[in-house]
Order: structure tokens, then sequence, then C-alpha cells
């Protein structure tokens, strides 16, 4: 079963990728409660060093270059619109999952798409860090559209 955790939950899959690539990305699983089973799940994982009960704000969010948009059990359909307001990058997760605003988006112009899967965020990431003038680009796009 945990095997498939990140076909189901994203989130995990970022921190898992964290996790090996620490130097270029900062994700960390937050969790408020102390049940010990749900740590322990993160434990098994081999993720315990992704686990945090600490409740992080947009201003601390708005801190970091890149910001990724990453589905839950829904769409993550406030995060999207204050990212693209910030001077951070959004990164977006391809998925099935749209909010009314997301077919007036248009990738590579108002945010950087990834996979589903993530299997190409550190591409994405490695591409923004040699275009800095384009990934600018975006921002600027993505705070006009907002």
């Amino acid at each position: 079963m945990w095997a498939d955790l990140p076909r189901y939950y994203p989130r995990v899959e970022l921190a898992r990728l964290s996790a090996k690539h620490p130097d270029q990305i900062d994700a960390m699983l937050t969790h408020h409660n102390d049940d010990p089973n749900e740590v322990a799940r993160y434990v098994a994982l081999g993720m315990e060093d992704r686990l945090t009960s600490k409740w992080f704000s947009i201003t601390d969010h708005v801190k970091f270059k890149y910001l990724i948009s990453l589905d839950g059990w829904t769409a993550a359909w406030m995060r999207v619109p204050w990212i693209m307001a910030t001077n951070s990058l959004l990164i977006k997760q391809e998925t099935l999952k749209v909010e009314w605003f997301d077919y007036a988006l248009k990738p590579y112009v108002h945010y950087y798409p990834v996979k589903r899967d993530l299997s190409d965020l550190l591409e994405a990431i490695d591409y923004l860090e040699k275009h800095q003038e384009e990934a600018q680009e975006i921002i600027r796009n993505a705070n006009r559209f907002v």
C-alpha cells in the first residue's frame, strides 16, 4: 500500500524528492496532530526529516524562488492565485482537477508545468535556473494575470 503513495499523494512524492535532493527542493509534510500512526507512516517511508508540525504562512512561502502547486484531495484552488501574485514562480502540476480560472492559464506563460508524477520536476528546476530571464517573464505574466 505505501509503495503506491506517490500515485495518490503527490505531496508525499515531493517530500521524497526533497529528501533525495535537498539542495534543489525544500519541501516538508505538515501534520497538525501527534497521532502516532500518522507519524509512523512517514517514519516507515524514511521521511522523518521531512515531517513537521510547524505552520508555514504565505509570508514564509514567498521567500522561495519557486513555489509548486500540487493536488491534494481537491484542486489547490487558493494556492495558485496567491503564488501568481508574488515574486515567486509558479510550478504547476498537470492535473485533471481544475478551478474556473485554470482554463485561462497558459503553460510557460503564466506558470511552468510539470508532469503529474513529478518525474520532470528536477529537470524543470534546472531549466529555470539556467533561464532566469524567461523565469522572470513568467512571473511578470502571472502578476499581470492576477
